[in-house]
């Protein structure tokens, strides 16, 4: 396999949701599936993981944990529409990139399995919303958190801004005229100045600080 390639395993779903998945998936550029459609109980590693899920429960909650820690974080969860308790599931075990299983098309999931691969997560906007309205909830009536003494850079807003879009690294670099190499470190420095877990987190936190 060249090493341009990305490696996917895809796991769970129907046979005919897996089926649809994985054509896209093979269609897209430097892309291999390494799972067949029939493969359903012992999908291979490979470099991203994606996971089908019609509804989250806490049985599949425990899989994607370990598929998150097996993984290092490189797993892409398309699931539909999820409550707040399957919410705080999926936070819980570690999901950094979703796509909404009706927005799944070929370039989206292509998209997100190459996001993932480079370390970076991708939320829908519309969940990142329902994201920020649980951080307040949580955090509704604590004191000040001195991590907003360290203030956020304009440089650092602007590229917090185009996360919130939806925009991936390649994109945020040619809106903001930097290389990808600048917008990771950028990202990379709030998130350990301010220690925050990942991109959506980021975003969250800017809005709930009165940033954004």
């Amino acid at each position: 396999m060249p090493v341009d390639q990305i490696a996917v395993a895809v796991h769970d779903g129907d046979l005919l949701s897996r089926a649809g998945l994985i054509a896209y998936l093979q269609k897209q550029h430097a892309i291999t599936v390494l799972n067949g459609i029939a493969d359903t109980k012992e999908p291979k590693a490979g470099d991203v993981a994606v996971i089908l899920l019609d509804q989250v429960d806490k049985e599949s909650a425990t899989r994607l944990r370990k598929l998150v820690n097996d993984m290092k974080k490189r797993v892409v969860l398309v699931t539909g529409e999820l409550d707040e308790s399957q919410l705080e599931l999926i936070l819980d075990a570690g999901i950094h990139t979703v796509v909404w299983r009706h927005q799944a098309t070929a370039e989206r999931l292509a998209r997100a399995v190459r996001s993932t691969y480079q370390g970076e997560g991708q939320v829908p906007p519309d969940l990142l919303t329902r994201l920020l309205a649980q951080v307040g909830r949580t955090h509704k009536g604590e004191h000040r958190d001195a991590r907003l003494d360290k203030g956020l850079s304009e440089r650092e807003l602007s590229v917090l801004q185009f996360v919130a879009e939806g925009l991936d690294t390649r994109e945020i670099a040619a809106h903001l005229s930097y290389s990808e190499r600048t917008v990771k470190g950028v990202l990379h420095d709030i998130m350990v100045r301010m220690q925050l877990k990942n991109r959506a987190h980021a975003v969250a936190f800017a809005i709930r600080a009165g940033y954004m």
